[in-house]
């Protein structure tokens, strides 16, 4: 039997072609950050109840609302999260509700997982298995800050005073946004990581202005 055997070159094109599967760049993860964000959803009197939780109830109530719900270990795509709720899920939940299977939305990592293609959900403790620390002066668009057992952001800019602008799914505000108010002191303790699966590339910045001071 002939063994075949690929060349140098050969075997160097074949995992360029393996690695572009799973490679995600910079304006395909601001497109995923910016669709949670931007996501329009109406809540119903269903949605401020859940029938596996007696003691929940949603801080939504009747109405239409930008931003997916923040829900504590919620991983649901827009199609999922829609669906779940127009079936009557309950619209987020918190941490002092546990982990519901009654409710629709995302955490902070379900969030950074989701638009980071991630098969699986990521915690904040576990996003390393599929991450490396990167210097801070080195993150880009796409890139997250990550607190372990804390808190995740998706890294979008800097303001105009230098300050962080990034997208998450912040329980304080119950829904997924762009934050452009907050402090470096924020961000205090959080290490800059990027996914494996990165592919660097041009970013095209989804509004007009400057870089450095975006228009939304």
């Amino acid at each position: 039997m002939r063994v075949r055997v690929l060349s140098w070159a050969a075997a160097v094109f074949a995992l360029l072609v393996a690695q572009s599967a799973w490679a995600i760049g910079s304006n395909a993860l601001l497109a995923h950050g910016k669709s949670f964000a931007d996501h329009s959803w109406t809540a119903t009197s269903a949605n401020k109840t859940a029938w596996c939780s007696g003691s929940y109830t949603s801080d939504y109530g009747p109405g239409t609302y930008v931003g997916v719900a923040y829900d504590w270990g919620g991983f649901d795509s827009l199609v999922q999260y829609d669906q779940k709720l127009a079936d009557g899920y309950g619209a987020g939940s918190h941490s002092w509700h546990g982990v519901l299977s009654c409710t629709t939305g995302l955490d902070c990592s379900g969030y950074v997982s989701r638009c980071w293609e991630l098969t699986g959900k990521k915690g904040t403790a576990t996003i390393h298995t599929v991450s490396h620390e990167i210097a801070k002066a080195d993150v880009l668009p796409g890139d997250a800050y990550n607190k372990s057992g804390s808190h995740i952001v998706l890294w979008y800019d800097y303001a105009a005073d230098g300050g962080p602008i990034f997208y998450e799914a912040s329980g304080s505000a119950s829904k997924v946004r762009l934050n452009t108010a907050a402090t470096w002191g924020y961000l205090s303790g959080y290490k800059s990581i990027r996914y494996d699966g990165f592919d660097v590339e041009p970013v095209e910045m989804m509004s007009d202005g400057t870089v450095g001071n975006p228009i939304w």
